[in-house]
């Protein structure tokens, strides 16, 4: 089900050639041209109009109601799904309504890293297997009966947690992966981030099934050029972090709006962020977040006085990016990153509550880009 602006020639002509593919464009037009009074078919139009209000979700169940099969599986277009993959998830579902990964590996290859995740190990909480989207498998019938809420984000997780707690259900199973049936890609796009339990060496990867894919080769020789694992943005490593400081995905505004404030985050009037402040601070006009922090953990001081950032690049001019992903890291992104890794760079095994953070953290910006990043400020608490 595809609501882009043009349709996919892939697809198109796999449906054509292929009677198991099934390919339903619905185009979107762009906002200037109805502006601008420029013609269009008027189906054409009604259905941009619509095409625009889809969430996810909602694309999920039309998916759902226009496939043919009795099994439906998840597989996300970045991730590497070794040629067993759905053979050992159905044998996985074993009768249940739906059946997910409870381990996984996870690769970065902008740092050119990879390791495994183990939600088991690593202070389980069922969002962190429920809420990952890229191995769901679920029967047809069962989504018929409780479809996806229509949502854009965490629609999955939703889902999922209905077909546990529905009346007659048949509940929802979850398949360790050991042997290395699917590699997930954690490239900076994706919503959510991920922790590895500990990291995972080439060689160990090539003795795997997702190294029968001939796709695998580009994969190792980016990972033979990796950096250390400290080094990748968008997954960590080890005992230590346990994602403390990643903001839930599935926490609606209300919740987080209330653990902003129990922290004492508040919204700042308008004339506290005018440019007369960025100025008196000496930052220049690209500083569009500022972090400071003044924190005690288990007798270490950590102090930053001030580090201001901009937007960095993160993908180059000429690399075709769909519309909805941004080409650059958010700054404020970037400054609690900043601080969180100070943190991490020296943290105890364990964290007991003699092991917890005392002080303060303060984040300037100009302009919030999403609620949800200011939630990893909630989450130094």
């Amino acid at each position: 089900v595809d609501t882009g602006t043009v349709p996919s020639p892939f697809f198109s002509q796999r449906a054509r050639g292929d009677p198991r593919v099934i390919y339903r464009f619905f185009p979107r037009f762009a906002e200037r041209s109805l502006r601008e009074g420029e013609e269009s078919d008027s189906a054409s139009a009604s259905a941009g109009c619509v095409s625009k209000l889809w969430p996810l979700g909602l694309k999920r169940n039309f998916a759902c109601h226009i496939a043919r099969g009795s099994i439906i599986a998840h597989m996300d277009d970045d991730d590497l799904y070794a040629p067993c993959y759905l053979e050992r998830m159905v044998a996985a579902l074993a009768g249940a309504d739906a059946v997910t990964l409870s381990s996984w590996l996870v690769c970065d290859p902008l740092a050119g890293v990879s390791g495994r995740v183990n939600p088991g190990q690593d202070g389980y909480r069922e969002s962190w297997v429920l809420g990952y989207g890229f191995s769901h498998m679920y029967l047809r019938k069962a989504c018929l009966a409780s479809p996806f809420p229509h949502e854009h984000f965490a629609e999955d997780y939703r889902f999922m947690l209905a077909l546990q707690r529905a009346p007659g259900s048949r509940g929802v199973h979850t398949h360790c992966d050991e042997e290395g049936i699917v590699l997930h890609m954690q490239q900076g796009t994706n919503l959510s981030t991920s922790h590895a339990c500990d990291e995972l060496p080439l060689s160990q990867l090539r003795r795997m099934p997702i190294a029968e894919l001939s796709t695998f080769g580009a994969v190792a020789d980016v990972l033979s050029k990796g950096a250390a694992a400290a080094q990748s943005s968008f997954l960590s490593f080890g005992e230590a972090f346990r994602m403390y400081l990643r903001p839930s995905p599935h926490r609606n505004v209300e919740d987080l709006m209330a653990a902003l404030q129990a922290v004492g985050v508040a919204a700042a009037c308008p004339t506290h962020l005018s440019s007369g402040l960025w100025d008196d601070f000496g930052f220049g006009a690209d500083a569009c977040a500022v972090v400071s922090c003044d924190i005690w953990r288990g007798g270490v001081h950590f102090v930053e006085p001030g580090r201001a950032f901009g937007e960095a690049p993160r993908f180059a001019a000429d690399v075709p990016l769909p519309e909805d992903v941004p080409r650059a890291a958010l700054p404020e992104w970037l400054a609690l990153m900043h601080a969180a890794r100070a943190l991490l760079r020296r943290c105890p095994a364990r964290l007991g509550p003699e092991r917890r953070c005392r002080g303060w953290l303060r984040l300037r910006v100009r302009a919030l880009s999403h609620l949800a990043l200011a939630g990893l400020a909630a989450q130094f608490a």
